[in-house]
């Protein structure tokens, strides 16, 4: 599990919630441009710190949008990024890698930090 006891951060999981990501995106050069610019830099700035990428609450959408960017990444970095629709797909697995006081009570932690909050 990642913790944060640690002084060295040596790797680091990206959870991306995708509730309400809109279908347009995908039609959008500049989404592919970021996708591509992403992969590039995660290669040359931070080879291998990416544990994993989980993107929850998924829309049909982002599984189609992610089939059509998935050729601008590198096999290692494609085999870190899994994508979760519902909370009884992706709530096990962030409560396998993530230590529950890490986890916001939203994603199923009992965390002080309420993420969406925030950003709202």
């Amino acid at each position: 599990k990642l913790c944060c006891n640690r002084k060295n951060i040596e790797n680091f999981v990206v959870i991306l919630d995708a509730e309400n990501w809109d279908a347009k995106n995908i039609f959008y050069s500049d989404a592919f441009k970021w996708v591509k610019k992403m992969n590039t830099i995660n290669g040359h700035h931070n080879p291998d710190r990416l544990a994993r990428m989980i993107i929850i609450n998924a829309p049909s959408v982002v599984n189609t949008f992610y089939g059509m960017v998935s050729y601008l990444l590198d096999e290692v970095t494609a085999a870190k990024i899994g994508i979760y629709s519902t909370q009884d797909q992706w709530g096990p697995v962030l409560k396998e890698m993530i230590d529950l006081h890490q986890l916001p009570p939203e994603y199923g932690g009992t965390g002080t930090n309420n993420l969406k909050r925030e950003f709202e």
